[in-house]
């Protein structure tokens, strides 16, 4: 399919609403601003892309302090590999550090990773209970049909006891 051009809008130059005596809009209302939008307007089937495979959603999940302390030698599975022609467009990561009285000792550098690549870094040991991200999706890595994990960086934590509540806002798109 072909890029849309101002025509596929039926936009002109200084033109105003008009109803059919209903209230329904019959015509459109543009100015420079929509004019220049319309020109480079593209969608997703103009770059050959078919779409989301699904609306925004929301996915919340509970990494227990277990899970937490062996999660470099086993790490957390947040979301599923979603397809050989897809890949998770993440609009938001945020988690809570909830219950437990102790923070984690050594090896306390987490994230969490869309296939190998890190996507959000915090410390397992703030006395700070919430971090979160919201970020623009792009890597020079593969992302088609990789998994989000939860893990940490350089050996399993000792000591420590809170969970981790983990909310993700994605959506996934297939090429």
């Amino acid at each position: 399919m072909a890029v849309r051009t101002r025509s596929n809008f039926k936009s002109t130059k200084n033109s105003r609403f008009t109803t059919n005596g209903t209230g329904a809009i019959t015509g459109a209302i543009t100015n420079d601003m929509f004019e220049d939008a319309a020109d480079s307007f593209v969608m997703y089937e103009d770059l050959g892309i078919t779409g989301p495979s699904s609306a925004v959603k929301i996915y919340q999940q509970t990494i227990t302090s277990a899970q937490i302390l062996t999660s470099n030698a086993s790490p957390v599975s947040i979301l599923s590999a979603p397809g050989a022609t897809s890949y998770y467009e993440i609009f938001r990561i945020s988690c809570i550090m909830t219950g437990g009285t102790t923070v984690y000792a050594t090896n306390t550098n987490a994230g969490f990773y869309i296939g190998a690549i890190e996507y959000l870094d915090f410390q397992t040991d703030s006395t700070a209970n919430r971090v979160n991200a919201t970020t623009t999706s792009f890597s020079s890595a593969d992302i088609l049909n990789q998994a989000i994990t939860f893990s940490t960086s350089t050996g399993n934590p000792t000591a420590g006891d809170h969970d981790i509540l983990v909310t993700v806002t994605y959506q996934i798109i297939t090429l």
